[in-house]
């Protein structure tokens, strides 16, 4: 787990169901994969605030302001970064002491998705991949994240009309999904507890907004438990 940030234009938050736990999908425009049209020295991140109740915090790379006041539920774009090893740190917003701090390894073919999750008392970092490379013609590519601290797994579903795509399955709090390229199909995205029926929908995106050729995460973030496990009982 590591840590960082850097402001630019938010993603949208889609939807809250039950208490606070809501789904994001993060996408990024169809922009050169490969970073020869800006430079070989350039890498990728952006940047997620995933706990309701906690402060708004600033980010910091390599010293300099990177993202200010980043709020629940919101997220910047990829950010254009220099290669090589970043200084990172995160502090409540306004406040220059430290948070987090940590050292981030940006390469030129794949960007980081940073995120802020944890607990309001206990804040903490996600740091996960993203694969940048070119998608395959007619597909997106989809990754997923569970930024929801001591809630169980979920599994984030394709539906379209009655037929059900696992995309991901037993995903949980900070683990590692890595991205898979799926058709440009349309459909909603649903997230529901590990092993549960689309009825136990916790999330639910309607007819997602994607285009061919893109990057698309999903994130699941909330605060405590019972955002996650409310619709477990």
């Amino acid at each position: 787990m590591l840590s960082f940030k850097r402001f630019t234009a938010k993603a949208r938050l889609y939807s809250l169901f039950g208490l606070c736990l809501a789904a994001v999908l993060i996408a990024s425009l169809a922009a050169p994969a490969h970073s020869s049209a800006q430079g070989a020295a350039d890498g990728k991140v952006r940047f997620v605030h995933g706990v309701a109740g906690a402060p708004d915090v600033d980010i910091y790379l390599d010293g300099q302001l990177a993202a200010s006041a980043l709020s629940f539920g919101t997220a910047t774009r990829f950010l254009k970064v220099p290669t090589g090893t970043r200084a990172l740190a995160v502090t409540v917003s306004g406040n220059q002491q430290p948070i987090f701090q940590g050292n981030v390894p940006i390469g030129v073919d794949f960007g980081y998705t940073v995120v802020i999750q944890g607990t309001p008392n206990a804040l903490e970092v996600g740091l996960y991949e993203d694969d940048l490379a070119p998608t395959r013609s007619g597909h997106i590519r989809f990754g997923a994240i569970h930024a929801v601290k001591d809630a169980p797994p979920v599994d984030v579903i394709q539906v379209i009309g009655t037929t059900e795509f696992p995309l991901a399955q037993g995903l949980a709090y900070g683990q590692p999904y890595g991205t898979v390229d799926i058709p440009l199909s349309g459909g909603d995205l649903v997230v529901v507890p590990a092993g549960a029926p689309i009825s136990s929908t916790l999330a639910r995106i309607n007819q997602l907004p994607l285009a061919a050729g893109t990057y698309n995460t999903i994130v699941v973030l909330g605060s405590g438990p019972s955002a996650a496990l409310l619709p477990l009982s």
